[in-house]
């Protein structure tokens, strides 16, 4: 997922979707612990599309003014 496609989303829908890739990244290391991944280079992939959408929504929360 792009920035530009990240940024066109509303917040609500950003969090959820961190959510569902943290999830995904658990799995994964799960899978990775007592067999073979298929494609270890997704997990950090996956990893950093959670940061790119926690980067924007830190973004979104600083132009707001807030700076917690």
């Amino acid at each position: 997922m792009t920035v530009t496609d990240i940024r066109n989303l509303p917040d609500d829908e950003i969090a959820s979707e961190v959510q569902k890739l943290r999830a995904r990244i658990f799995k994964i290391k799960f899978q990775g612990k007592g067999a073979n991944v298929d494609d270890p280079g997704s997990l950090k992939l996956l990893k950093k599309d959670v940061a790119r959408m926690l980067t924007v929504l830190r973004e979104r929360q600083l132009a707001q003014g807030g700076k917690e």
